[in-house]
């Protein structure tokens, strides 16, 4: 798969339980648990609509075939 596991984390970070669960039941075990993984780590972060529009649209881009690869995503550590 070529999408990365913080794409397929950011993108479902607003699914209901249900359905994470249901996307994450058709990866493979190692995948699974890496997104699983980056899922609990995007959820602490201050991500703005923009960014997370960004990259819903181009892993819909991807599984679609409309694009390639992806975005190369950097999130910046937040300092308080």
């Amino acid at each position: 798969m070529r999408i990365t596991d913080r794409e397929l984390a950011i993108c479902m970070l607003y699914m209901e339980e249900f359905n994470r669960q249901t996307v994450l039941g058709r990866l493979g075990k190692a995948k699974r648990k890496r997104v699983a993984q980056e899922i609990s780590y995007v959820k602490h972060l201050r991500l703005r609509y923009p960014h997370y529009q960004t990259v819903v649209e181009k892993v819909i881009g991807v599984l679609t075939g409309k694009e390639k690869g992806s975005i190369g995503s950097y999130i910046r550590p937040y300092r308080t």
